[in-house]
């Protein structure tokens, strides 16, 4: 029996539904001090890493510009 699907599961239709190039996530490597991932960690109370260095990366991004006519 072939799976008729490109999205997983043994039945037609089972499994998860695949997203699209901008749904999804890329996972990287990123080589920091342990202090600096100390810091990052403290901004989320609930411990989730990755959505520290996210939503990090997001701030800096959104405001990277602001400095710049200082």
């Amino acid at each position: 029996m072939t799976n008729e699907t490109s999205h997983g599961g043994a039945r037609k239709g089972a499994g998860r539904k695949p997203l699209s190039k901008t749904e999804s996530s890329l996972r990287k490597t990123v080589v920091i001090t342990q202090s600096l991932h100390d810091q990052i960690a403290a901004t989320d109370p609930d411990g989730y890493f990755s959505r520290a260095v996210r939503t990090a990366i997001e701030f800096y991004l959104a405001h990277r510009h602001d400095n710049s006519n200082s």
